[in-house]
């Protein structure tokens, strides 16, 4: 059943990039990570990983086409080590720069398929410790580089991933009713077992959201225990969650 972890909830993760990654939004939303790491550390969690991933399509024609960007975007991160990768007809840059605590990197990527080219630009940003300089540095610099890159026309994506004591885990269920009061959040989907929770839910208080079978969503929760007495594993995701677990 681990497999299909998020396996069930996640089916349609194909139309929703396609959705959210040809929709608007008016100003990045890193508020929304903020959100999630409040909740996590009101509920005793450590934190081991966190990423925002920012993702736009853009308009790509030829090879031509993807030089141009891809000298413009060297230009614009210049700090950053570069690699260009082709295979066929699918071509991809991409940049990375790393120090302690963070790392981002950006790709520009462009590829063939059923005769339609797609091309999307991505930045993201992953680190395993969070601080008050994480917090800084997430509203001043990256948001900088943001818009630097994509303007205000931007999707993001953001996760946090880390642990909960035995301690401070009950049933699995119990804590995860817990997590979703915090993001004043209300379930849309679920699956539930003994030792793992998967749950897709919706707040009011986070800024975008994608559709799923049962309303709107963009929340998705997982919390995982290997026995008793031992570390919940748990992953929270907004609008949702890119990565499996």
């Amino acid at each position: 059943m681990k497999g299909n972890c998020f396996g069930l909830l996640a089916l349609f993760l194909g139309y929703v990039l396609f959705y959210i990654g040809n929709s608007t939004v008016a100003a990045v939303k890193y508020d929304d990570l903020f959100q999630i790491v409040q909740a996590v550390r009101a509920e005793q969690g450590v934190i081991s990983e966190w990423s925002i991933h920012s993702r736009r399509e853009v308009d790509i024609l030829s090879k031509h086409d993807f030089q141009e960007m891809a000298e413009t975007v060297q230009h614009q991160f210049s700090e950053m080590a570069w690699e260009w990768e082709q295979s066929g007809d699918e071509w991809k840059l991409i940049g990375t720069f790393t120090n302690q605590q963070m790392k981002e990197s950006v790709q520009l990527l462009s590829k063939k398929h059923d005769g339609r080219r797609y091309s999307y630009v991505t930045f993201q940003l992953i680190g395993t410790q969070w601080t008050d300089e994480t917090k800084s540095f997430i509203e001043k610099t990256w948001n900088n580089r943001i818009k630097r890159l994509f303007g205000n026309d931007v999707t993001v994506f953001s996760y946090v991933k880390g642990t909960f004591s035995p301690s401070a885990t009950h049933l699995l269920q119990e804590k995860a009713a817990h997590i979703l009061q915090r993001l004043e959040a209300k379930e849309t989907e679920s699956l539930k077992e003994d030792r793992f929770v998967s749950i897709s839910a919706y707040s009011k208080r986070f800024s975008q959201q994608v559709p799923s079978s049962n309303n709107d969503m963009n929340i998705q929760i997982g919390l995982r225990q290997e026995g008793m007495g031992v570390e919940t594993t748990f992953v929270i995701g907004t609008p949702i969650l890119t990565i499996e677990y």
